[in-house]
């Protein structure tokens, strides 16, 4: 026995796999399933909420970001 972990999206009752299977017509299979629904997520968003702070300066953080995104940091392009 293979295992092999393929996304798929659940619509109209059905499971769509998004790539190919190498399945034989009436082929039986077991399907694990993990998902998750937007309220557990959002409950873990919440209860993260605040971790990092104290953990890193902001500022020091935007100037970062800004920095690199000016145009003389970035290498001039081969012509």
């Amino acid at each position: 026995m293979t295992t092999k972990n393929v996304k798929a999206t659940f619509t109209g009752g059905v499971l769509i796999p998004q790539e190919s299977l190498d399945l034989k017509e009436g082929e039986n299979v077991i399907l694990s399933i993990a998902g998750h629904s937007g309220e557990r997520s959002f409950a873990e968003l919440r209860a993260s909420a605040g971790a990092w702070e104290g953990t890193h300066d902001p500022d020091a953080l935007k100037e970062s970001i800004y920095s690199s995104r000016r145009r003389n940091s970035r290498p001039q392009p081969e012509l």
